[in-house]
């Protein structure tokens, strides 16, 4: 018989601790670094050392459960679709050794740090296109009318899409996001969802048809042309399907996050968004401590293939964990000062925002790259940015998994 210590203190949906998980997830790093939590059905690990090492061994601490929905498949929705599954299993997010290596190294080479920089001068162009709509405005939700929208319109050039296709990316990305990080939907929300996902596949289907008949230089074409060691087709159907599925949701959403609270990170407090301005040298520092201090991605979940010894607690084999990036990530074991937002902090880099390891995100350089552009034009064409009246703390949404802001009011003159 396993023990299963718990925290009693730990709600993870209750609004306080959707909206600020960090004093409750350093209250569990200190008294109960890996618990058991009946409401979730799953085990949590909060301290940095053991974060790592759930990355560092993928042969037990399996991904395949990393996007699957936290509730069962509705009859609705098996009545309307059949046996239809989500494009999910062949993702390279979804995939353990030795098919992620493969599939991670394949798609590696259309997003290596070379070919990325190269796309500088088009996503500044998107950019100012979506900053020109703000001329004259002045004070809005920036979440509505910029940061949401980037990503996917920067991720939908890269597929070779209409502007007004890419912009649906983002919420058909967000029905997956609310299956996988949310235990408790309504039967309403779970049917939208579930139809979104079928409707996203359908277009990314339809996408890799018409790529077929008429290949061009975007990175689906990459995909179906690339081939393997032996001169054959590197993805099976299934595969090409899913991976490019994949890519459209990867980067259609988290970028625009990080981008928003690193605004808030710069706009509140101290107010270093006037000393970055002034030396925007420090822009790609500001973005790391924002991510490292408030993080887009909070936790993931893995499967537990074999018995195992996490922290000092036996979690048997089929057995769920769910890691907390943002509590590892304010871990003082490994990072001074750790609730606080500190640009010239000399060790940002080391933070798991982005994962860790063979797990370590793939468009990493893209959103890095995307981000800092858009702090360069924001600074250059709003100087004065400022947080709006009222605009005090964040809220999320109601999401363990990427629980994204709900409105950032800012006023731009």
């Amino acid at each position: 018989m396993h023990r299963q210590p718990t925290f009693e203190k730990y709600s993870p949906f209750s609004a306080d601790q959707i909206d600020d998980p960090f004093p409750i997830l350093a209250e569990a790093r200190e008294n109960a670094p890996v618990f058991f939590s009946q409401e979730l059905g799953m085990w949590v690990v909060t301290r940095y050392a053991d974060v790592r090492n759930i990355y560092e061994n993928p042969e037990i601490f399996s991904n395949s459960a990393v996007l699957t929905s936290r509730t069962e498949l509705p009859a609705t929705i098996v009545a309307e679709f059949g046996d239809w599954r989500p494009p999910l299993d062949k993702e390279v997010v979804m995939t353990d050794p030795p098919d992620h290596t493969r599939l991670k190294r394949l798609m590696m080479k259309a997003f290596t740090p070379g070919r990325i920089l190269k796309f500088e001068p088009w996503i500044r162009e998107i950019v100012e296109d979506l900053l020109d709509g703000l001329d004259g405005v002045e004070e809005c939700d920036i979440i509505e009318r910029f940061t949401a929208a980037l990503p996917p319109l920067v991720i939908g050039r890269l597929m070779g899409v209409p502007a007004e296709d890419a912009l649906k990316f983002g919420k058909w990305v967000g029905n997956i996001v609310v299956l996988a990080g949310t235990w408790q939907l309504s039967e309403e929300e779970t049917l939208s969802c579930w139809r979104g996902i079928r409707e996203f596949e359908d277009y990314v289907r339809g996408l890799v048809a018409l790529r077929r008949n008429n290949l061009g230089e975007d990175v689906v074409s990459y995909l179906i042309e690339a081939k393997g060691d032996e001169g054959e087709a590197a993805l099976d159907d299934q595969e090409l399907l899913h991976n490019v599925f994949n890519i459209a949701g990867a980067g259609a959403d988290t970028t625009g996050q990080w981008l928003t609270v690193t605004l808030y990170c710069l706009l509140s407090g101290d107010r270093e968004w006037d000393r970055v301005a002034q030396n925007r040298a420090l822009i790609p520092a500001a973005l790391e401590e924002s991510l490292r201090y408030r993080g887009v991605v909070r936790s993931l979940v893995r499967k537990v293939t074999r018995e195992v010894t996490l922290g000092g607690i036996d979690i048997p084999a089929g057995d769920f964990v769910l890691f907390n990036l943002t509590s590892a990530n304010r871990d003082g074991a490994v990072i001074s000062d750790p609730d606080k937002f500190l640009i010239d902090r000399k060790n940002v880099r080391g933070h798991i925002g982005f994962g860790h390891g063979a797990h370590t995100c793939l468009g990493a350089s893209l959103a890095r790259l995307e981000a800092k552009v858009a702090l360069e034009c924001l600074m250059d064409r709003f100087p004065n940015l400022q947080l709006a009246r009222g605009q005090s703390d964040l809220k999320y949404q109601n999401n363990l998994m990427i629980p994204g802001v709900k409105s950032l009011n800012v006023k731009l003159q």
